[in-house]
C-alpha cells in the first residue's frame, strides 16, 4: 500500500519521475570538471551522489566520474514518464562543438529513434528520451539499445527512473575514451541555453559569489582566473550537477596518497558559461573534500 500511495504522488506531480527534474523551472543543471593541480591523479578519487526529495521518499543513486567518448552504447527503457523511462545527459567540456547522433533500435534492430544533439562550447544538454519523440510514447516500457556516436568527446550520464526512483546505467565505450582538453578558465558569452534538468526552459545565472569556508576561494564568470588551466589527463568531469526543487548534487573527492593532493573545481552551466570556481583545496592524505549544492548560496546555477 505504501508503495502504490508513493507512485501515485509522483505521478500527481507533473506527471514525471521525479516530477521537479522534467516540468519544475527552479531545477537547474550544469557539469563539474575537477582539475588536481599538484599530486598525482592515481591518489585521488571522487564520487557524486545524486538525490531527490520531491517525493514522499527521498531517492538517490551514487556514480563515479564519467570518461569522455565519442562511440558508446546502453540498454535502456522507454515509456510513460510516470511509469518508467530513461534520460540521458550529453556534456561537452571543450571549447569546440559538434552534434551528437542518438540511435534507438528495438530487439529486431529496427530503427525507433534517429536524432542529432547539438553541443555547443561547453554545452550540456539533460533530457527524458522520451523529449527527443514527435510524439510521446504511451505504451508499456520498452527496451531499447542507445548507440551514441559523437562528433566531438562527450562526458555521458543515463538514469531511469522507475517507480519514484532511478538509478545510473551502465555505458559501454565503443571506442578508446579520452581526457578533457586542456583550456583557460574562461567566461563564454552568448550561447543559447539548452535548458535545466529534463525539460524545457531557460536557466539564469546567478551574480553572487557562493559562501564557503576558507581555503576554497570562490569565483563567478566575471572575474574568472586565468593563470590555472583544467583539463588534460590529470582531471575528472561529472557531466550533471543539479540543484533546485528537491534536487541536491554532492561530490566528494578523496586522497588515498600518503601526500597532500591540490585540486579544483569549475562549474559550468548548460550554456556553456563558467558560473563557478572552487580553487586552492588541499586534500591532506587520506582526507577527503565534500561539497553540496544544497549548502551553496545562493545555488550555482
Amino acid at each position: 500500500m505504501r508503495q502504490l500511495i508513493r507512485v501515485l504522488f509522483t505521478m500527481s506531480l507533473c506527471g514525471s519521475l521525479p516530477a521537479a527534474f522534467a516540468q519544475d523551472l527552479s531545477t537547474r543543471s550544469g557539469f563539474a570538471v575537477i582539475t588536481l593541480v599538484s599530486g598525482n591523479i592515481a591518489g585521488l578519487t571522487a564520487t557524486e551522489t545524486l538525490i531527490n526529495g520531491s517525493t514522499e521518499d527521498v531517492a538517490l543513486t551514487t556514480v563515479a566520474p564519467s570518461v569522455l567518448l565519442t562511440n558508446a552504447s546502453m540498454f535502456v527503457t522507454v515509456g510513460p514518464t510516470s511509469l518508467n523511462t530513461t534520460a540521458i545527459v550529453l556534456a561537452n567540456p571543450s571549447i569546440g562543438a559538434g552534434g551528437v547522433n542518438l540511435l534507438l533500435t528495438n530487439q529486431s534492430g529496427g530503427i525507433v529513434l534517429n536524432a542529432v544533439v547539438r553541443l555547443g562550447p561547453r554545452g550540456q544538454i539533460a533530457r527524458f528520451l522520451n523529449d527527443f519523440f514527435d510524439v510521446e510514447p504511451t505504451g508499456p516500457p520498452t527496451p531499447l539499445l542507445l548507440t551514441l556516436s559523437a562528433e566531438i568527446p562527450v562526458a555521458v550520464l543515463a538514469l531511469n527512473f522507475r517507480n519514484g526512483d532511478f538509478t545510473s546505467v551502465p555505458i559501454t565505450s565503443l571506442a578508446n575514451s579520452l581526457p578533457v582538453t586542456i583550456q583557460p578558465v574562461t567566461p563564454l558569452f552568448g550561447i543559447p541555453n539548452t535548458g535545466p534538468g529534463f525539460g524545457p526552459g531557460v536557466a539564469t545565472l546567478p551574480s553572487t559569489p557562493v559562501i564557503v569556508s576558507p581555503p576554497v576561494s570562490v569565483f563567478r564568470s566575471s572575474p574568472v582566473p586565468t593563470s590555472t588551466s583544467i583539463g588534460g589527463a590529470a582531471s575528472l568531469i561529472f557531466p550533471h550537477v543539479a540543484t533546485g526543487a528537491g534536487w541536491v548534487s554532492e561530490i566528494v573527492v578523496g586522497n588515498t596518497s600518503s601526500s597532500p593532493q591540490t585540486i579544483r573545481i569549475d562549474f559550468f552551466g548548460s550554456n556553456g558559461a563558467n558560473v563557478a570556481s572552487l580553487t586552492n583545496i588541499v586534500i591532506n592524505s587520506r582526507g577527503l573534500f565534500f561539497f553540496s549544492t544544497a549548502t551553496a548560496s545562493p545555488p550555482i546555477f
